[in-house]
């Protein structure tokens, strides 16, 4: 077996691993998930840089684009893997990646507070902020200042999460 498929085997194995970590306890959980991402650390640098492996990686836990190489994290299938399995991973890609449009989209929408992560131009779209308030409204928090002060957008973020109300900018009742 090639250094290749034995990294593709051992993902596979991880990922039966981490299924049957997800029916116990949430400390047994905790100490599995390390041990996961240990092993995942342990990849060879060289194999990082295997789209396959990247792929195989992030569809488990799409943070684990933090230990791919950095140019596989510009790859699209890569990132669409990762963030389709955790909005958060817009955190681990590249600038010109946050301040994709679609990719951010998809991102929120997987989890709105992925927002965190995109470009200042991409905070002060209302579409992709209404989608993240949307899906989660602490997002509210990683918006513009000027979509912080949107009533409608507000509305939204705090119908999701009450919450959501401590970040905006609008004064008085406006529920």
């Amino acid at each position: 077996m090639n250094p290749k498929q034995l990294c593709l085997t051992m993902l596979w194995h991880l990922k039966m691993c981490r299924e049957n970590v997800l029916s116990k306890p949430k400390s047994s959980r905790d100490a599995a998930q390390y041990n996961i991402t240990v092993k995942l650390q342990t990849i060879s640098f060289p194999l990082r840089g295997d789209v396959d492996i990247a792929e195989s990686a992030v569809a488990l836990d799409g943070l684990y684009l933090e230990f791919i190489s950095v140019i596989i994290r510009n790859n699209k299938k890569v990132v669409g893997a990762a963030i389709n399995c955790n909005g958060r991973a817009l955190g681990f890609t590249s600038d010109r990646t946050r301040n994709n449009i679609n990719i951010v989209r998809a991102a929120v929408e997987n989890n709105g507070l992925a927002l965190e992560f995109a470009s200042s131009k991409i905070r002060d779209n209302p579409n992709v902020v209404q989608i993240a308030v949307e899906q989660n409204g602490l997002a509210l928090e990683f918006a513009s200042a000027g979509l912080r002060s949107d009533v409608d957008l507000v509305r939204t973020a705090i119908k999701s999460d009450r919450r959501a109300a401590q970040f905006s900018s609008v004064s008085g009742n406006i529920i």
